[in-house]
């Protein structure tokens, strides 16, 4: 076997239980999401966000001085459990970013689903972001979150 054939084996081969977003992620819909306000706010805004998701996602630990979220998420069958920690950082002085790193609890195999809970989380972070009022408005729209189909 060549060993350009090996790696490509390995790289079919290779089970994974674990997926984290980062700002050079090959996938764009798992690159980490920056946004323009100050950490306190971002840290509000998530926080809200989180408890919007719906009832198989929950918060366990909230940690504000270091800026990190522990959730988990069942899935839909309410068998697996996955965690997800969520961690906000001051990237530049008018930028906070936010990665999340998502691990199953059981298993060598996740199927996706780690990979969907970091892009549902961010869906629905950006469908909430959209009904704040711009700089320069009044009050705050109403927020519906985002149906599960069109997370999808």
């Amino acid at each position: 076997m060549s060993l350009w054939n090996w790696h490509a084996l390995r790289s079919i081969l290779t089970f994974t239980n674990r997926e984290a977003s980062r700002s050079d992620h090959p996938s764009a819909e798992l690159r980490t999401r920056f946004l323009a306000m100050d950490r306190r706010s971002a840290w509000r805004h998530v926080q809200t966000c989180i408890e919007q998701l719906g009832r198989h996602w929950r918060i366990e630990e909230e940690t504000p001085s270091s800026g990190q979220f522990h959730l988990t998420r069942k899935t839909l069958l309410r068998w697996f459990t996955s965690d997800v920690a969520v961690s906000l950082y001051q990237a530049d002085d008018r930028r906070v970013g936010v990665e999340l790193i998502s691990s199953s609890r059981i298993g060598l195999i996740d199927f996706g689903q780690n990979a969907r809970n970091i892009r549902d989380f961010y869906r629905a972070l950006e469908a909430y972001l959209r009904f704040l009022p711009a700089p320069g408005e009044t009050g705050q729209k109403r927020f519906r979150p985002v149906p599960r189909r069109a997370v999808r």
